[in-house]
């Protein structure tokens, strides 16, 4: 017979021995299958040995890609493993060396990976009870990916795992675009944009005169290559032949110096249209 624990009062963590042998009491009631994604128990694991400490990465790595809506409902976010709970109480596991499983979870967590740290719990024995608490999940972070492999504990380099209720499993393809979804839209950044008027704002006006002045001062600059101020001309001439004389009196090496080895490509016909264009 399955037994139905009453978790819906675990809204924070506890704080001491006594809350966490209350806490393994009230999980220690639950079946495996019962599980939820925010905590799973585990009676015998050897945190000495490779396989017991990739089981403990394989949680971390699934805890911390969990969705962080949900995970916030239990827990404040967090998620926890509780190691060495038999017949709803702390029975432990053997003693072990915490730097040495934090070296060796982050061989598939990568550093900086994960938050998580280590609760130990007295117990009635030289053995200890174990609690490992999971930071929660931060939507601005990619996806959490295992980094490397380890056969026992179903470890795969490159996946992307998460904690479900009731198990631990790589996610699926419409699971990572979710996660994705999740980190691209809290890192967005979000305009506040205003506008304010400093001083006095004038409106702008297009005045077509103020541009065709422009272009009869540029069209005199331009034609005045062929109207020396100092030539003057006994006949009236034609403009075309007018400009055409005075282009060509320009030109001359005496008038302009070193400008003598300057070749002006276009003929003086060509220069006017141009100017005129």
């Amino acid at each position: 017979m399955v037994v139905t624990a009453d978790i819906s009062n675990l809204m924070r963590l506890p704080t001491d021995d006594a809350g966490w042998r209350e806490l393994a009491a009230t999980l220690g009631d639950i079946s495996v299958r019962s599980e939820r994604h925010f905590f799973e128990v585990k009676s015998d694991i050897d945190l000495n040995t490779k396989t017991g400490r990739a089981k403990v990465a394989k949680f971390i790595l699934a805890a911390s890609n969990r969705d962080p809506v949900q995970a916030s409902r239990r827990f404040g976010g967090h998620a926890v493993m509780l190691v060495g709970v038999r017949d709803k109480k702390f029975a432990g596991v053997p003693p072990f060396e915490v730097h040495d499983l934090r070296a060796y979870v982050e061989k598939f967590t990568g550093s900086p990976g994960p938050e998580w740290d280590i609760e130990q719990v007295t117990t009635d024995s030289t053995s200890i009870g174990v609690v490992v608490k999971v930071a929660p999940p931060n939507p601005g972070l990619q996806p959490w990916i295992c980094q490397g492999n380890q056969s026992e504990a179903s470890l795969s380099d490159g996946l992307i795992y998460i904690r479900g209720d009731g198990d631990t499993r790589p996610a699926n393809s419409t699971e990572v675009h979710q996660m994705l979804a999740r980190c691209e839209a809290a890192t967005k950044p979000s305009v506040d944009l205003s506008v304010e008027v400093l001083g006095v704002a004038v409106r702008y006006r297009y005045d077509s005169a103020v541009v065709d002045e422009y272009i009869v001062k540029e069209q005199k600059r331009l034609m005045a290559a062929l109207r020396p101020p100092q030539e003057t001309h006994s006949s009236k001439q034609s403009p075309a032949s007018e400009a055409l004389a005075l282009f060509e009196k320009a030109m001359r090496p005496s008038l302009i110096g070193l400008t003598a080895h300057v070749r002006e490509n276009r003929n003086p016909a060509e220069y006017v249209a141009q100017v005129d264009d």
